[in-house]
């Protein structure tokens, strides 16, 4: 096995809540700054967004969409224009959210 197909292994494995990849239009607010995004994947913990501007993001964020209204988390990391985010609620409680607001996406919890 190659040293990434290890790395990406190992990776998949200590996630604790299985990520679902979707395509949703949102915003992105950080501070005084505000811009659209459009999330790729996400689970019960975190998300991964591509935003419009790949200027640094603030630490402390919130996201919002139509099909689950607002999430507020913390940037993880930043890869150009893709950032990661964790959320600040118990991923129980965002499982729930999202449940409620879209039941077609499915998020364990």
């Amino acid at each position: 096995m190659t040293e990434t197909a290890a790395t990406a292994t190992c990776w998949k494995d200590r996630r604790l809540y299985a990520r679902s990849h979707v395509i949703l239009q949102g915003r992105l607010h950080g501070g005084i700054e505000e811009q659209d995004c459009v999330l790729l994947d996400l689970s019960a913990s975190g998300a991964m967004v591509r935003l419009s501007d790949p200027a640094p993001s603030p630490a402390h964020v919130t996201v919002s969409s139509p099909h689950f209204g607002e999430l507020r988390g913390r940037v993880v990391w930043q890869a150009h224009n893709v950032i990661g985010l964790r959320f600040a609620d118990r991923p129980q409680q965002v499982a729930r959210i999202v449940q409620a607001a879209a039941p077609h996406l499915r998020l364990a919890s």
